[in-house]
């Protein structure tokens, strides 16, 4: 039992020590372990369930190696199992010859076994083997004794029970057999060798520089959008990346946190409409809406920097619509429609269709930058390989990457990738202007392209519809600018290009966006009033405006009689604020009694009907007030009069003199003495002193 043991652990060790052999004829399980993890879009392409030691590259020096760097990966080894596994060996494997171009660089990356390869590097490293050892073998029917079976020297290291241990290969352009005086992408594989079985640890491109790599003139643009703006702003800021960003969603903090005040800037349309069904609609005023819509920040770098069209397709249509519109040029995302057609016409990043330019990406290294295993080792990599052999097939003519929507980075710091490639030694940074100064190809764009996913008309009509109404209503605010962008914001929801694939959930927008369109103009709008009574030949109706807006509205108060019985003599213009309401006062003047249709609309400034109008009866009854007026004027007249007479009466008793008292009777006496002054009578009786009037 123990020589079989000693057998077996001596084949093992036998199969780790031979390098030549293992690069020669690699295992099954190696290559369907490496395709598996080539083929996959998780970073790290190293845990098998039923193995049990994983491997995960951790870090690589340079993705370039040049005659006087030196490669260094380092990798972690994690061991799950109860046992420490013995003779571990990490290999590194490198294509026998440069990978030709793109198309040879994708297929290595999918199946890395399709491509030869030798081994480069390993650790540990072999021991040497002596130059005078000789293999002895038993005698012919006799069996080898225990001395005889020694097992060889291991090579491998040992990763402790529920450890991890790290690796960290490195060699030499010389010790890895580069080729002097050229350049090339080499595929590598790196390898963990155990007892128990290959552990795939990565696949990836490496980029020799035995020799200068082709300029390329790069021209990188990432679009932020959406909720992921601010992550894609930060992701991006990355010297020599242009941005296209929608203003609407920056703000001074994040245009100078991002570095958007230092970096080219261009404008995209807020909220991301869908060009291509307004276009073939012929209705761009919510174009026009997205487009006006003010920047969050007061910087004019962004809130005034031209835009780039971006419609769902590339056709006449959409791109002959952007030029109106006043785009500086339409990109050509390599997910449109029509895109396919384009680049078949077009081997450029520049094409020109009349008098619209049409910015070209190119497919595979947009999509490689956005998608290709992000976070990961091979991905700052696979970015240097691409831009290399770009940089030879495009023989010094410029090169445009975009990254859409479909760049979601995790983080707001400054992408490695992006990093790494914009200082690669053969690329040049070209600001997107530039590009677009260069001489275009020119190409006949189709009329039309994929015309059954756009948006129906009538929807695109109704939605058109709600705008123009919430725009007059926006002009009997004090701010209309404010008052378009706040309500004509949700309308956009309805027309995002996003919706294109999903008619249903497109269907419910719409009716959404109109329904709250509905809701905001009903918003302003006059009381219900039941009939009036006027008994005067003139007065005022009182009309209640009620504002249920976030704005303050100014509305002129438009009365109209459908009788010549009743005239208006004036429209009075009140201003109500905010979430109130507030009664105005219309002149009128009755010419003779009558029951009157009256009609009440508001208008703006400039004298568009706002809101809803309210339609009442008066009844005039201008007879009725002269007779009351009359005969109200006698009760007053007769009422006067009796307070004449009452006060005349009472002045004449106040104004008379109250009578003298009467005389004292004297007694009766002698005729002698009737004389009262007679000599000799009595004193004359005591009464007032009279004096002689004349």
């Amino acid at each position: 039992m123990n020589r079989a043991v000693a057998a077996i652990a001596a084949s093992l060790t036998m199969l780790l020590a031979a390098p030549a052999a293992a690069a020669a004829v690699p295992t099954d399980l190696t290559r369907h372990a490496a395709d598996a993890v080539a083929g996959s879009s998780v970073p790290a392409p190293a845990a098998i369930e039923r193995q049990a030691v994983t491997a995960q590259l951790v870090s690589l020096a340079s993705g370039a190696i040049d005659p006087s760097s030196r490669l260094s990966a380092t990798v972690t080894a994690t061991n799950r199992s109860a046992m420490p596994v013995d003779d571990v060996v990490l290999e590194l494997e490198l294509t026998e010859e440069p990978l030709a171009d793109r198309a040879a660089l994708d297929a290595f990356l999918a199946e890395p076994g399709s491509v030869p390869s030798r081994l480069a590097a390993q650790l540990p490293e072999p021991p040497d083997e002596p130059a005078d050892q000789v293999s002895s073998a038993p005698e012919e029917g006799g069996l080898a004794s225990d001395d005889e079976a020694e097992a060889p020297e291991t090579v491998g290291s040992t990763i402790a029970a529920g450890a991890a241990r790290t690796f960290t290969i490195g060699a030499s352009p010389d010790e890895l057999g580069l080729p002097s005086g050229r350049w090339g992408v080499y595929g590598a594989v790196l390898t963990l060798r155990t007892p128990t079985g290959d552990v795939p640890v990565d696949v990836l491109p490496l980029t020799w520089q035995g020799s200068a790599v082709p300029e390329l003139r790069l021209a990188a643009l990432t679009m932020a959008e959406g909720s992921s703006a601010a992550t894609v702003l930060g992701a991006s800021n990355v010297p020599g990346v242009a941005s296209a960003v929608d203003p609407t969603l920056v703000t001074n903090a994040l245009a100078f946190d991002s570095g958007l005040v230092e970096r080219e800037t261009w404008r995209l349309a807020s909220g991301s409409p869908d060009l291509t069904s307004l276009a073939r609609a012929e209705e761009t005023s919510l174009m026009e809406l997205a487009l006006s819509l003010p920047a969050g920040t007061n910087l004019a770098s962004i809130g005034r920097a031209p835009w780039l069209a971006a419609p769902a397709a590339i056709d006449a249509a959409s791109t002959e619509a952007a030029v109106a519109l006043g785009a500086r040029a339409t990109l050509a995302l390599p997910d449109s429609a029509g895109y396919a057609q384009l680049v078949e016409t077009a081997d450029a990043a520049l094409a020109r269709d009349g008098d619209a330019l049409v910015l070209v990406p190119d497919p595979g290294l947009s999509k490689s930058l956005a998608q290709f295993r992000p976070g990961t080792e091979a991905a700052k990599a696979r970015a240097l390989a691409e831009s290399a052999l770009l940089a030879d097939e495009a023989d010094g003519d410029p090169v445009l990457a975009v990254l859409d929507d479909s760049w979601r980075p995790s983080s707001s710091q400054p992408s490695a990738v992006l990093q790494t490639l914009m200082t690669a030694p053969w690329v040049e940074p070209l600001p997107v202007s530039e590009l677009l100064e260069a001489d275009p190809v020119d190409v006949e764009l189709p009329a039309n392209v994929a015309a059954r996913a756009d948006m129906p008309a009538e929807d695109v009509a109704a939605l058109a519809g709600s705008l123009e109404r919430l725009t007059t209503l926006a002009h009997a605010t004090t701010d209309t600018d404010a008052a378009r962008a706040d309500w004509g914001a949700a309308l956009l929801r309805g027309v995002e290009v996003s919706l294109r694939e999903n008619p249903g959930v497109r269907d419910a927008a719409v009716a959404a966006a109109v329904a709250e369109a509905d809701e905001t103009l009903a918003s302003l709008r006059i009381a219900e009033s039941s009939d009036l009574n006027l008994l005067a030949e003139t007065g005022e109706i009182p009309i209640t405006v009620v504002n249920g807006l976030d704005h303050d509205v100014t509305v002129r108060v438009d009365l109209t009689s459908f009788s010549p019985n009743l005239q208006v003599l004036e429209s009075p213009t009140v201003t109500v604020p905010a979430n109130e309401e507030h009664a105005a006062l219309v002149r009128v003047e009755a010419v003779s009694s009558d029951n009157v249709q009256v009609s009440v609309v508001l208008r703006s400034p400039e004298g568009q009907s706002v809101g809803d109008g309210q339609t009442f009866a008066v009844r005039v009854r201008a007879d009725w007030g002269n007779a009351a007026t009359a005969v109200f004027s006698v009760v007053l007249v007769l009422l006067l009069v009796a307070g004449l007479v009452r006060t005349a009466r009472r002045g004449r008793r106040e104004t008379r003199a109250e009578p003298a008292p009467a005389p004292d009777t004297a007694p009766d006496r002698d005729s002698e003495n009737d004389d009262p002054y007679a000599e000799g009578a009595d004193e004359a009786p005591a009464g007032p002193e009279r004096t002689e009037r004349d």
